[in-house]
């Protein structure tokens, strides 16, 4: 399962939180279950309640999840080479003086506000839009069609800004080679 190839990479701690396989799953789950709604004409309004009240499983682990992250910090640079605590480590020299593909797809840094606006994306857009549009196919069955959309792009958009997420806060170890300390500057003077 993809969720347990993210789980078990250790250089990564922000996947080590141990909801990381389930909240992919359920995800998933969730939304598998909206498509199927939508995708079978027939079906019936009790499957709307179920993805909407299914929608409260993955909704709650993201949440857990973003309050395990903000809390993770890297290891120190020490630790991170396999010395004791407390080791003082420093490069010799400069490793790079350009970016490279290290410091691009494993260094980045998302803005707290950034963070904090597609967070309230990723609920409003997949776990509120989205249920509400479902439960609302089962008051209102006429409007299955205009229904569907706004739950499928709400979904979609929301699943998006989540993977993003997902991958842009997951903070590398190998960010301790270019900066052993808890410096937030990278090797450009990039945040």
């Amino acid at each position: 399962c993809t969720a347990m190839i993210y789980h078990s990479l250790k250089p990564v701690p922000a996947w080590q939180i141990a909801s990381v396989p389930a909240t992919f799953v359920t995800l998933g789950l969730y939304s598998g279950a909206a498509v199927l709604l939508w995708s079978n004409p027939w079906r019936n309004y009790e499957w709307g309640v179920f993805c909407s009240v299914l929608a409260v499983l993955p909704a709650t682990q993201k949440k857990r999840y973003w309050k395990a992250v903000d809390g993770l910090t890297l290891p120190s640079g020490s630790a991170a080479v396999g010395l004791s605590e407390g080791a003082a480590v420093a490069n010799f020299e400069a490793p790079h003086t350009e970016q490279n593909y290290l410091t691009r797809e494993f260094w980045f840094q998302v803005g707290r506000r950034h963070r904090q606006r597609l967070r309230q994306v990723v609920m409003l857009a997949a776990f509120v839009v989205a249920p509400a549009a479902m439960l609302a196919h089962v008051v209102w069955p006429a409007w299955r069609l205009p229904l569907a959309v706004v739950s499928l792009i709400g979904l979609t958009v929301g699943l998006l800004c989540e993977r993003w997420l997902f991958f842009a806060e997951a903070r590398h170890v190998v960010e301790r080679y270019y900066r052993p300390d808890d410096s937030d500057v990278g090797p450009s003077g990039q945040r």
